[in-house]
């Protein structure tokens, strides 16, 4: 963020924050995706925080473990607080995920677009793009993304 206004000193901000649990969850399942995780069960990969904090039982192609550290990433309150810090509150717009998803997501958008000082192009269908995967046999995701070079053509 800091680089963002050192850019751009009038950047507004746009955050949508979602309820933790629900969040951490996907952010897990999207971890997993990304072969940063090797833990499918969520509860599995949370009780090993402790471990990878000290550089224990981290996925051998986790890009960086800190990001296996859920409970610090589900402090939105904490991030929230910091971005306050830094920007002018008129400078920032959260949007609950769940009004978004679950309410008036027409109502949520032209508000998001009075804030940016768009005009409103009417849109009124919002569908779902780029809804998250489930990962069922990570070994079988890895093989798949990550081949050994015996697979591989010429390898």
């Amino acid at each position: 963020m800091e680089r963002i206004l050192e850019y751009n000193p009038g950047s507004k901000f746009v955050v949508m924050v979602r309820n933790p649990v629900d969040m951490v969850r996907a952010f897990h399942e999207k971890a997993i995706e990304s072969l940063d995780e090797d833990q499918i069960d969520f509860e599995s990969a949370w009780r090993l925080q402790s471990q990878r904090r000290r550089g224990r039982n981290i996925p051998r192609r986790c890009r960086e473990p800190s990001i296996l550290q859920y409970g610090k990433i589900a402090k939105l309150g904490e991030q929230i607080d910091r971005l306050h810090t830094l920007v002018s509150k008129d400078w920032l717009h959260i949007i609950v995920f769940d009004d978004f998803i679950n309410e008036t997501p027409p109502r949520v958008y032209r508000d998001l677009l009075q804030f940016l000082g768009v005009q409103n192009d009417g849109r009124t269908e919002f569908p779902r793009i780029n809804e998250g995967r489930r990962v069922r046999y990570c070994w079988l995701y890895e093989l798949a993304w990550c081949p050994p070079p015996f697979l591989m053509k010429g390898g």
